[in-house]
């Protein structure tokens, strides 16, 4: 990023994993006077004690998370958001992998302490997921992170949360996603580049502040990695860093601003992003919706007062169905191999097994999805796809030439542990030039409940072609239960505007 990099007296405190920083795009900014291991809920400055453990899990995530943020413009790797800020190691994972509020408490108290400007909380507060207030342990966390938040505030740092990777709505879960879900944090949520949620990400319309980019298997970040390496990266764990980096540029620009005006300025300078057309989940309008909050983190209006919001031409939809009408090909190729459960347009029955949903009873919208055997039958079993592959596919759709052609659908993939990995639900674009697969989810070797998610794939290079989007799913590792459907399939076209 070009403009001002940071001012010198402005500290991020990433509470992490650990930071690594001796790494060459972390060492010039790394402040380890002020770094601690806060593990087991005592401060410990002992030297490296910030380290990461190099055998927990993701040990190197604050180490990317750090890059992010301020990975110095030395010439070499790459560049964070604020380049010339100090960034402190604030540990708060233990080697087991887990966050527990102590931990957390300890690192928000101290880099309250510390002065921090900002923190970055790239991770939630272990050991449950959502923390209802009816529930005394869970409350008593809630209690115990709200205060070190506030306090926090009190102190003048601002504390900048990940929204969380499990495409659920926050506004609907049973307790609160911490420390993202309090009232003085900044809950982001990750876009991806072509300006939809990333199909990872968490969301709500009461829940989540803000947007930035967190990457997606179209296009990664790239980031300072362990041992002096790169890697590359995504998640909410990526975005909540792009926006501290640009707290952080608020700060430097702003050192007398309390946090209430540092996150006034964030969100007023944000970029309005409208909901994707199509995504049935995104609620509300192009300044304030369930996606993207108050939009995308500004980087450039946080050191320059400019809006470099770009001028892209009108997004249209070419094709679009929910499956309500409209006419869909089975076994198009006339290679299908499955015996049962094969394609259908259909109503699907809610079906499961030992507590886990095979199949939604539900569909994104309407009533009709593209599934595998709509129909329940007596036993879970009993319509699910079997002894191959079965295959659906679209009527054909010209793409308009030039510009950004985006293919957007709801799926899910329910299985049981027996799938031992083999099978799978695809998307495929198929055209005079040949197949490409641009989604595959695999199954796994667990019981794995189906769940309604939506997916993106960049279809640009098809443009000005016509295409079919064929839809398959296997049943290919013997007797194992697999469902899987589709719905709401859309291709959107949006023109070059220079």
């Amino acid at each position: 990023m070009g403009g001002h990099p940071g001012s010198r007296s402005v500290t991020v405190g990433v509470l992490d994993t650990g930071v690594q920083g001796t790494h060459e795009d972390l060492r010039d900014n790394f402040d380890a006077a002020n770094s601690v291991s806060c593990l087991y809920g005592r401060a410990n400055t002992a030297p490296g004690a910030w380290e990461p453990d190099s055998y927990a899990p993701a040990a190197g995530h604050g180490t990317s998370v750090a890059g992010i943020i301020a990975a110095a413009r030395n010439g070499r790797g790459v560049v964070g958001v604020a380049p010339n800020v100090k960034i402190a190691s604030v540990k708060v994972m233990e080697p087991t992998g887990y966050m527990y509020a102590e931990n957390v408490v300890c690192g928000l108290m101290w880099s309250a302490e510390r002065g921090f400007a900002v923190t970055n909380n790239s991770y939630y507060v272990d050991p449950w997921m959502y923390n209802s207030p009816g529930n005394p342990d869970q409350d008593a966390v809630i209690e115990a992170v709200r205060r070190a938040v506030d306090y926090a505030h009190s102190r003048g740092t601002v504390t900048v949360a990940a929204a969380g990777n499990y495409a659920v709505n926050l506004d609907t879960e049973p307790g609160l996603f911490l420390p993202g879900d309090l009232p003085n944090a900044i809950s982001v949520t990750a876009a991806n580049t072509r300006r939809e949620l990333a199909y990872y990400s968490n969301y709500g319309i009461q829940t989540v502040e803000l947007t930035a980019p967190g990457g997606d298997g179209y296009a990664m970040v790239n980031t300072t990695g362990l041992n002096n390496g790169y890697t590359t990266f995504h998640g909410t764990s990526a975005s909540s860093p792009h926006a501290a980096g640009v707290v952080a540029l608020l700060a430097s620009a702003h050192p007398t601003a309390t946090p209430d005006q540092l996150r006034s300025m964030l969100l007023a300078q944000a970029i309005d992003t409208p909901c994707p057309a199509g995504d049935t989940r995104c609620t509300g309008t192009p300044a304030k919706n369930s996606h993207f909050g108050e939009g995308i983190a500004n980087a450039l209006a946080a050191v320059s007062g400019g809006n470099p919001d770009p001028d892209p031409g009108p997004v249209t939809t070419v094709y679009a169905t929910d499956f309500e009408s409209g006419t869909w090909t089975v076994n198009p190729a006339g290679a299908d191999t499955a015996t049962g459960g094969r394609f259908e347009v259909g109503d699907p029955g809610a079906t499961t097994w030992s507590g886990h949903t095979m199949q939604p009873g539900t569909t994104p919208s309407g009533v009709r999805a593209l599934v595998t055997g709509a129909a329940p039958g007596a036993a879970v079993g009993d319509n699910d796809l079997d002894g191959g592959v079965t295959s659906a596919g679209s009527p054909p759709v010209a793409i308009p030439a030039g510009g950004k052609a985006t293919l957007s659908f709801s799926w899910f993939v329910g299985h049981l542990a027996n799938s031992a990995g083999a099978d799978f639900l695809r998307v495929r674009v198929v055209s005079a030039s040949g197949s490409t697969t641009v989604f595959e989810k695999k199954t796994g070797s667990a019981d794995t409940a189906a769940a309604w998610a939506t997916a993106t794939a960049d279809l640009s290079a098809w443009t000005g072609a016509t295409v079919r989007v064929v839809v398959e799913a296997g049943d290919v590792s013997g007797g194992s239960l697999v469902e899987a459907g589709v719905d709401d399939v859309r291709i959107t076209h949006q023109a070059v505007s220079r």
